[in-house]
């Protein structure tokens, strides 16, 4: 017999025909079987406001519903906000994941990204950025602004206090808890945790002189740490890592640039191309690096590669020691190529910025020549698409909009929300350009699906990753 429950009549649904019995406690008030029970209205009765009202003169405050039928019968408390809907992140039908890799118990957030869920992603995005400032808490020395023939020995002095306070204060347990909570992080929000590694930073302009300018460039270099570790994790998801992994790549990825104290910030971000021998000088930071974390207790090695083999490149034309292939430790081959697109998407002195889907098309074409590792860029296709969320495009029907959700099998055909031209805003109309989805009503009498012919700017074409 199925077990009944009370349910109050504020909370009855009236939009409809009823699915089973209703009853109404009689007076010796048993639930739980039939007994003690009145019946109120028969399976199939119509529910209407008015039955409702009449119901309620007649002094009837709960009802007594089949346990079954509960949720078709019942609508939300009011003030209670239903719960979000999740839905699996997608998996890549040709990947063979392991049965314990994070994406099979991962679910996100269903819908386009709402301000709500932006403002959060936000909040998450500054708290990790705060917790590495912590990290690193006073190991940032005083520089004298301006043109003087004693900068360069105070600067000089400056770097060594930097890297004793470094070496003092990396906390080993502070970098896992930052790994552990990035993790959290992406499975909080998947989509908009990838937009964070995808989304161009806001760079302030360091003049020279700038009294501030070292505190400047560290806060750049903060940004770039955040933004790596975000696409990195977000390219380990889809790879199939497990939880540790993903931690270990975390770690990697939030202090790599840390050897970058022993290095002059004049270099980090002059006006012109290195030379040489400012290239050498540059390309020994993750030696640095390494004697930082060598000290460091509870590092794993999977986190201590990354930190020095994220400027490797799989053909041996990388840096600090030119490995080749498979000596690149696997979890440096993802994070090479996350650090590479973050690098590329900001705002240098003697470059500005390239758009996503350059960068992405210029990481491809390493790729192909031997840079990176087909399977780590396979891995980063599947994560962004040829043309990443946020993306402003141009559709071969005319329509403009933007990428909000990249393809696993169809880089090229992402998610496009398209935009109007005459309200200046996005419609909240989502068109799908993989090929294998059904044809929208704009398109079903046409014998070719819209597809991306050009990108361009228009409005505001990164108000969708945060």
């Amino acid at each position: 017999m199925s077990q009944l429950v009370p349910l109050p009549l504020e909370r009855l649904a009236c939009d409809g025909l009823l699915p089973t019995a209703i009853y109404t406690a009689g007076k010796t008030g048993s639930v739980g079987g039939r007994g003690g029970t009145v019946l109120l209205l028969a399976k199939g009765s119509r529910l209407t406001p008015d039955l409702l009202e009449r119901l309620k003169e007649r002094g009837v405050c709960e009802l007594i519903v089949d346990k079954d039928f509960l949720a078709e019968v019942s609508r939300e408390e009011p003030g209670v906000q239903a719960p979000p809907v999740r839905e699996p992140v997608p998996v890549s039908a040709g990947r063979r994941l392991p049965p314990d890799a994070l994406i099979h118990s991962l679910t996100r957030p269903a819908g386009l990204p709402t301000p709500e869920r932006r403002q959060a992603a936000r909040a998450r995005r500054d708290a990790l950025a705060a917790g590495l400032d912590a990290l690193f808490a006073d190991a940032q020395p005083d520089v004298f602004g301006g043109p003087s023939p004693l900068r360069s020995m105070a600067l000089g002095a400056a770097l060594s206090q930097t890297t004793r306070a470094l070496s003092r204060r990396i906390d080993g347990q502070g970098l896992r808890t930052l790994s552990a909570q990035s993790v959290e992080n992406l499975c909080e929000d998947f989509d908009l945790f990838t937009a964070v590694g995808l989304s161009r930073p806001a760079n302030a302009v360091v003049e020279p002189g700038d009294g501030d300018a070292y505190s400047s460039l560290l806060s750049r270099l903060r940004e770039h740490a955040v933004r790596t570790t975000h696409l990195a994790l977000a390219i380990g998801t889809i790879v199939g890592l497990r939880r540790y992994e993903l931690e270990q790549l975390a770690m990697g990825c939030l202090v790599h640039d840390a050897g970058m104290a022993h290095v002059d910030p004049a270099l980090w971000d002059g006006p012109h191309r290195l030379d040489s021998a400012q290239f050498v000088a540059v390309a020994d930071h993750p030696r640095h690096t390494l004697g930082l974390l060598r000290g460091v207790p509870g590092i794993p090695a999977g986190a201590r590669a990354v930190a020095v083999q994220i400027h490797e490149r799989a053909d041996g034309s990388g840096y600090p020691f030119r490995l080749k292939g498979g000596r690149i430790h696997r979890l440096s081959r993802l994070a090479s190529i996350a650090d590479a697109y973050c690098g590329m998407t900001a705002d240098r002195p003697h470059r500005p910025a390239l758009p996503s889907h350059s960068a992405v098309r210029s990481l491809a074409a390493d790729a192909i020549r031997g840079h990176f590792d087909p399977a780590s860029m396979r891995a980063f296709l599947e994560t962004v698409g040829l043309f990443p969320p946020g993306a402003a495009v141009v559709l071969s029907d005319g329509r403009c909009g933007r990428v909000v959700e990249a393809d696993r099998e169809w880089p090229a055909g992402p998610r496009v929300e398209l935009w109007d031209p005459i309200r200046d805003c996005f419609t909240g109309e989502v068109v799908d350009l993989a090929l294998r989805a059904p044809f929208g009503p704009e398109e079903a009498g046409s014998h070719e699906r819209p597809r991306i012919v050009s990108t361009d700017e228009f409005g505001d074409s990164q108000s969708w990753s945060l």
